[in-house]
């Protein structure tokens, strides 16, 4: 696992709040934000030009919340074990599509954190917004479809807590997440330095917001987009034009372990430079993106594994995924994946 010291303290008290003791996690049929939202308990407080703000059952959109965190944790575990298969097969396959996997990766588990972290970006369709707007009072201000951020505010008693729903200023989900998760990312390290070489857990989280410092909060979609779309800078291995190969980095079995990870990760993001096109750096913001992905799920795995210690839900689904990956590690000598054991 990471280092775990203050701003794991602030990570996982931050999930501890959104995840409140009596959330459930029905096995078979998780909730979602979608089906709370026709038929949760909640009443509507206000309604401005930005979203609205509702007063909700705490254990209830928490265990949604808990449910819709799992069900991208899912998403971002197939990527990794497709990864891994890929990885190891010694057969060519395309740097830029391995990319774009590692991408999602990422980007599943940025949605994951930021359910579980009570703050994320939630694309609201416009049957859903007319359902929340025929829930307010007459001649309140009538929403439509888009991206809106979903924010668990203070508690109103023991019970309820205000749950605040406005619109995003992204108009793009992707770009929405991205800007939440980095936005919170420096909440939770405010104020902290990486002043003694030994402070491993600064070093990880300050190299991922120095690479947002260089690339900008939506970086990793912008570097998806870029090998993606673009034909002047993705798909390019007919014409010997591989940018993103950079997968011999990507230790299989054995994995990377964490102290590897966070060297690796912290001498790339140095190598990223503020100002310069991202076009011009896709090889370093691709080792960054690579990383990125492998530090989040551990940050990811280790709150699940804090809230399944401290909250008594039904274990049956995080079962399931442990199962899950064991299930596609047999064939590796070394289980673990995609980070091994802390070495100090």
């Amino acid at each position: 696992m990471l280092p775990q010291s203050s701003i794991w303290q602030a990570l996982r008290q931050a999930a501890l709040d959104t995840v409140q003791g009596g959330c459930g996690l029905p096995y078979a049929s998780p909730p979602t934000l979608a089906s709370w939202l026709h038929a949760g308990a909640f009443s509507v407080g206000a309604v401005t030009t930005r979203g609205f703000s509702l007063n909700a059952s705490a254990a209830e959109i928490g265990s949604v919340l808990l449910s819709e965190s799992l069900f991208s944790a899912d998403r971002a575990l197939e990527h990794s074990v497709t990864l891994r298969n890929q990885l190891s097969c010694h057969r060519w396959s395309s740097p830029t599509w391995t990319s774009v996997t590692f991408y999602y990766w990422a980007y599943h588990l940025a949605v994951a954190l930021t359910r579980l972290l009570g703050k994320s970006s939630w694309f609201i369709s416009d049957e859903l917004a007319s359902t929340l707007s025929s829930l307010a009072p007459a001649g309140c201000t009538r929403h439509g479809a888009g991206p809106y951020v979903l924010e668990c505010g203070e508690l109103v008693s023991g019970t309820v807590r205000e749950v605040i729903i406005r619109r995003s200023r992204q108009t793009r989900t992707h770009d929405a997440i991205w800007n939440l998760w980095h936005s919170r990312l420096r909440d939770f390290t405010k104020g902290v330095t990486a002043q003694k070489r030994g402070d491993d857990e600064a070093r990880f989280y300050l190299a991922l917001i120095s690479a947002t410092n260089a690339l900008g909060n939506t970086w990793p979609s912008d570097l998806r987009n870029a090998i993606n779309y673009s034909n002047s800078t993705g798909y390019g291995a007919v014409r010997n034009q591989n940018a993103t190969a950079v997968f011999a980095m990507v230790l299989i079995d054995p994995p990377s372990t964490v102290d590897q990870l966070i060297d690796r990760l912290e001498g790339n993001a140095a190598g990223l430079r503020f100002g310069q096109p991202l076009e011009e750096q896709l090889r370093v913001a691709t080792k960054v993106l690579v990383d990125l992905s492998i530090g989040m799920q551990l940050v990811y795995d280790g709150l699940i594994e804090e809230i399944l210690s401290r909250r008594s839900v039904d274990v049956r689904w995080p079962n399931a995924r442990v199962a899950f990956a064991r299930s596609h590690a047999g064939a590796f000598g070394v289980k673990q994946w995609p980070c091994g054991r802390h070495a100090g």
